[in-house]
């Protein structure tokens, strides 16, 4: 599965099956995706896979030679089963393969004698017999390929990477050179594997050996090819790059490591195809700690849009810190901004959304002036230039109020009556977004969320508003009234939507309404944290949301170990979600702190929490 949240949390799993479906899923025990499941309202059946009992794999034997009309003969049998490895499924079937394709009868025994008990050395064997009938090179460079990208590739990438056969393994010395030092070298090979590509005769020797150990999979139609099974990727470390994984290997592992890196990361930064430079390019750069280059993937706007998400561009800021700090994106990204202004294929409703789009990702890491510049200029075109189209005035009040929101509020640590101007500011263009879009939504399941989410918004800053006692323009119980209305009104479309993880919002927002430490309040808090860690899992914004509130909830009962519990995991949550230098990671981390928060954890033998920058 992809390292990324929806695979982790098995979030493909609808959290209720219609009656007539059933899954199955094969998983070891106590990794992320087997946790997510076990936490589930509905738990999984558990069926623990043993060993193979011996009728088992004779049985099994004995029908996979019968489909090739072949046999052992007895002593050959039970040398076989004498072996303790053929208990496992895995081991027995890539052991009955290498006895099928063994071409002389009369050796077979010496051959069931030579198979290695581990089956990473049974995989090894394999290995070399690939390496004699595939043509050598070919089978490495496939195997390596495979095993250092990042979720496998396309036949098709195959094809043209093998196809420059004079560059195809790495050099026995100066690797790290080649890898770095040679742009006129990539380019070279650029140029020459977009001229053709591998035969398919070669490539039919190769994929022959091949495909018993891969698995197509994806939608593309060619299928992505990747190993069906991670023991094989373990036996291809071993005998291809010194036995050792890639984190933390000796300097001339890591060369070839970085070898194989640059040899992908060439060829996925010529590649049009903008899906599979996405998944596969930037990974590659960060291993080779390219920055320089993995700048200007980030900055190409085609990229800048895949990696876009309306809420939290995660996947864009996590490359960003590995570029550097986000005054440095901020800065690269009002330059092209400022480049396309003076292009002269200008285009203002093209412009006006990517004032848009960048305003969010700046917000999104707490800067304020400038998306705040940003959406008041797409704002502005939008009324004067583009006839202040209903849909996109709904999405830029909504943009204005959540600069606010992520540029200002998020920033308070504490609450004072002072901020109510501020706030007022945010709940209005709140206001504003939920009325241009409520009439929009009628048809849209789209549009209606957003107007929900909106109307959750709001009621968040309602409660704020209230807490800090109000003022004569807005009472805090005329706050809280309106808030409950608006939280009614956005659980019902969540609920027609089955939206489970924007109903753990709407319940954790309910549950501000409470104002108070009450036992109710910790309920919707607990039930919204279930539905979020089903949903999301327990890594994500909503997650470090509720362990805020819940953590006010127990300083308010005076209970303050509790409390730094929830604070702590947060502080910490939040490190891995937005990074150190986030807002919201610098709040979280004062808070646990405080001098009463540091004595708990003192008392509790944790380590301190970092120094203040």
């Amino acid at each position: 599965m992809d390292d990324d949240d929806p695979a982790l949390n098995m979030l493909f799993v609808p959290p209720k099956l219609s009656p007539n479906v059933r899954c199955v899923f094969s998983m070891i025990p106590g990794t992320p995706q087997h946790k997510a499941l076990m936490k589930r309202e509905s738990q999984p059946k558990e069926l623990p896979v043993q060993p193979l009992d011996m009728k088992a794999r004779e049985e099994i034997v004995q029908t996979f030679f019968s489909t090739y009309n072949k046999q052992l003969d007895p002593s050959q049998f039970n040398l076989l089963m004498n072996k303790p490895s053929t208990n496992n499924p895995l081991w027995l079937s890539i052991a009955l393969e290498e006895l099928r394709v063994h071409g002389d009868f009369f050796t077979v025994t010496e051959k069931i004698k030579s198979l290695k008990e581990e089956l990473p050395g049974l995989l090894s064997q394999v290995l070399e017999r690939f390496e004699r009938e595939a043509g050598g090179n070919l089978l490495i460079a496939t195997l390596c390929m495979i095993e250092v990208s990042k979720g496998g590739l396309l036949e098709s990438e195959l094809l043209i990477l093998l196809s420059d056969e004079e560059n195809l393994m790495p050099p026995s010395s100066g690797a790290e050179k080649g890898a770095r030092d040679a742009p006129e070298k990539r380019s070279a090979a650029q140029k020459g594997a977009a001229r053709g590509q591998l035969s398919y005769f070669k490539w039919a020797s190769v994929y022959r050996v091949l495909r018993p150990f891969l698995r197509p999979y994806g939608q593309s139609g060619e299928g992505r090819l990747d190993f069906y099974h991670r023991t094989l990727s373990k036996a291809i470390r071993q005998k291809y790059f010194n036995g050792q994984s890639e984190e933390g290997c000796d300097t001339n592992t890591k060369k070839l490591y970085r070898w194989w890196h640059s040899k992908l990361a060439d060829f996925f930064l010529g590649l049009d195809n903008i899906e599979r430079k996405e998944e596969e390019l930037p990974f590659h750069l960060i291993e080779l700690g390219d920055t320089n280059r993995l700048e200007k993937v980030l900055l190409d706007w085609a990229m800048f849009d895949r990696l876009y998400r309306e809420d939290w561009s995660a996947q864009l800021h996590t490359y960003w810190r590995q570029v550097g700090d986000t005054d440095r994106m901020k800065t690269l990204y009002l330059e092209a901004l400022h480049n396309m202004e003076n292009s002269p294929d200008f285009d203002e409703a093209r412009l006006a959304l990517r004032y848009e789009k960048v305003a969010r990702v700046l917000s999104q890491v707490g800067f304020f002036e400038e998306p705040k510049a940003l959406a008041e200029k797409a704002m502005a075109m939008e009324e004067t230039l583009l006839g202040k189209r209903p849909e996109r005035m709904a999405r830029l009040y909504n943009l204005m109020a959540k600069v606010w929101d992520e540029g200002v509020i998020k920033k308070y640590e504490f609450m004072y009556r002072s901020q109510l101007p501020d706030l007022n500011t945010c709940i209005e263009w709140y206001a504003k977004a939920i009325d241009a879009i409520k009439p929009l939504a009628v048809n849209s399941k789209e549009l209606k969320s957003k107007w929900a989410s909106d109307m959750s918004r709001i009621t968040f800053h309602l409660s704020g508003w209230s807490l800090r006692g109000g003022n004569t323009q807005r009472s805090a119980q005329a706050a809280l009234t309106d808030g409950k209305e608006y939280i009614k009104a956005a659980q019902q479309v969540f609920e027609e939507l089955n939206d489970i993880g924007m109903l753990a919002e709407t319940t954790m927002t309910e549950g501000l309404l409470c104002q108070s430490a009450v036992p109710e309040q910790l309920k919707l808090y607990e039930k919204a944290k279930t539905m979020c860690y089903q949903v999301y899992g327990e890594k994500c914004i909503l997650a470090s949301r509720i362990m805020t509130n819940t953590g006010i909830h127990y300083e308010e009962l005076g209970d303050y170990l509790k409390a730094y519990d929830c604070f702590k995991k947060q502080a910490y949550l939040c490190v891995e979600i937005y990074g150190p230098k986030h807002p919201m990671t610098v709040r979280s981390m004062n808070t646990i702190r405080e001098p009463m928060y540091r004595r708990i954890g003192a008392q509790l033998g944790d380590p301190p929490p970092p120094p203040a920058e």
